[in-house]
């Protein structure tokens, strides 16, 4: 079973707007332009490899140059820029990885935390202030749909020129299990997209997360680089 019919399913049996298996479909079959910038979510050290080599194939299609990383030591789950700068360096050049700031209002709010709204928040701050309004997001497939709602919602709040594209990781197997959010989850990747990420999604709904149908909206409206 491949992600939109398991999203779909997931959003059957919590009675979430099935218009996100549409958003699904279009998120993995997102327009591949050529960019400078992706930023690469944190994932814990049983998941990073989708997006290493995510990041990877990415460099060999000349879709992006320049990978992002938050700046943040271990912790939570996540193994922490430096970890991060030598082992995606060595996949992607250490020349071509970027630390992404965390600004102070981000800082008040989550601490050292990493979590995928401080990210996306530290993100659109940075597409903002930096004058970077295109960007790649790179996660697990599992991970993608809730990553890239999360920071699409949050350029729609701050800046609708800011157009995020999304790119999935490598498939990793959905019956492994893995450690994933904060390092204190445990579950297969298919029960942790169906019953943690989709519930987070429908939870999240009401403060952080804008609807399936807006943000497909968002995607209509992007304007590519020239």
């Amino acid at each position: 079973m491949e992600l939109v019919d398991r999203v779909y399913q997931a959003a059957k049996e919590l009675g979430i707007d099935l218009s996100i298996a549409e958003l699904a479909e279009r998120l993995m079959h997102d327009k591949r332009p050529r960019l400078e910038d992706a930023y690469v979510f944190g994932q814990t050290v049983d998941n990073e490899r989708s997006s290493f080599e995510g990041a990877r194939r990415m460099q060999q299609k000349s879709l992006a140059q320049t990978f992002w990383i938050i700046n943040r030591a271990a912790a939570h789950g996540f193994p922490g820029y430096e970890a991060w700068h030598e082992r995606l360096g060595s996949i992607v050049g250490y020349e071509n990885i970027m630390p992404l700031p965390v600004p102070d209002s981000v800082q008040r709010r989550f601490g050292l935390n990493v979590n995928t709204f401080s990210e996306s928040q530290s993100l659109v701050a940075l597409a903002k202030t930096k004058s970077k309004p295109l960007w790649y997001v790179v996660s697990p497939s599992f991970h993608l749909l809730r990553a890239f709602m999360t920071v699409a919602s949050e350029a729609l709040r701050t800046d609708e020129k800011i157009g995020v594209y999304g790119h999935p990781g490598v498939t990793l197997p959905w019956n492994e299990t893995v450690v994933h959010s904060q390092g204190t989850l445990v579950a297969t990747r298919a029960k942790l997209l169906a019953v943690h990420e989709m519930q987070r999604i429908k939870d999240s709904s009401k403060t952080d997360i804008l609807p399936p149908r807006d943000i497909i909206g968002y995607m209509d409206k992007r304007v590519l680089p020239n």
